[in-house]
């Protein structure tokens, strides 16, 4: 992994995704890119005026943040920032080569349009194929040791285990894979995959209850992180259904890390 990106907007939740951001960076070995969007749409004078007074004041409070994690951690940290017009969906998404994995704060606030549309970060993932972590707000750095990863071979197929044993093997964690199963105990064949051989233990759960076994898994001492595989759906099915996702990302206590 060569570039991490993390948005920005100054708010609690997106400092504590950053300090999160640059130690990921720091076991991963890569470089950091701090970003941040000054849309135009909230303050349109200066799109009539001209004005960059904000802007500029903008990026040096964030080139002044780079510079203090490079120092602190070590690593490469650049400062990025945009004023644009454009959704941050659509700005990331001309980035998509450049990008290796994009770390931003979860959202709990819940609204109408949210319900509807769902969050920033529901929508880069049904948008940008870019690996994604999610990070807690008040959640401080631990080493990643255990992945639990809740996967539903009804609706997904083949479990993408030559994916998720790749980011396991980067930061050198064990990966539980919880995987559905029907009340009537037949299990999907998920067994082609073998990923008891690339050292992920399974565990068999029932699919109806699938938020509630992820949730049980996140109370045990070790595990780091729950990790997602994220399904495009038709906008309708979206609408009257609720993912595993958005489900997870009110309330999970942990990091999320959703991969396509």
């Amino acid at each position: 992994m060569k570039k991490i990106f993390c948005p920005v907007d100054f708010s609690d939740v997106s400092m504590n995704a950053t300090a999160y951001a640059a130690k990921i960076a720091q076991i991963s070995n890569a470089e950091l890119i701090l970003f941040h969007e000054h849309s135009l749409w909230s303050k349109p004078e200066e799109f009539v005026t001209g004005s960059e007074g904000s802007l500029e004041q903008i990026a040096r409070q964030l080139e002044e943040q780079a510079l203090q994690i490079s120092k602190a951690f070590h690593i490469s940290c650049y400062a990025d920032v945009i004023s644009s017009a454009k959704p941050l969906t659509a700005l990331i998404e001309n980035m998509d080569d450049d990008i290796d994995l994009i770390i931003m704060g979860m959202d709990r606030k819940t609204d109408l349009l949210k319900d509807i549309f769902g969050s920033l970060a529901f929508r880069l993932i049904q948008h940008i194929r870019i690996p994604l972590i999610l990070v807690p707000e008040k959640y401080t750095f631990q080493s990643i040791d255990c992945i639990v990863f809740a996967f539903d071979p009804y609706e997904e197929g083949e479990v993408p285990v030559d994916q998720l044993s790749e980011w396991a093997k980067l930061w050198k964690a064990e990966v539980q894979l919880l995987e559905g199963i029907k009340h009537s105990g037949h299990s999907v064949n998920v067994e082609q995959d073998k990923p008891e051989d690339h050292g992920i233990r399974i565990h068999k759960v029932d699919r109806d209850r699938l938020i509630d076994e992820i949730r049980g898994f996140m109370l045990r001492d070790g595990v780091s992180m729950v990790a997602l595989y994220a399904r495009s759906k038709k906008f309708r099915q979206r609408l009257f259904h609720k993912s595993v996702v958005q489900r997870l990302e009110t309330t999970s206590s942990l990091p999320l890390f959703i991969f396509h």
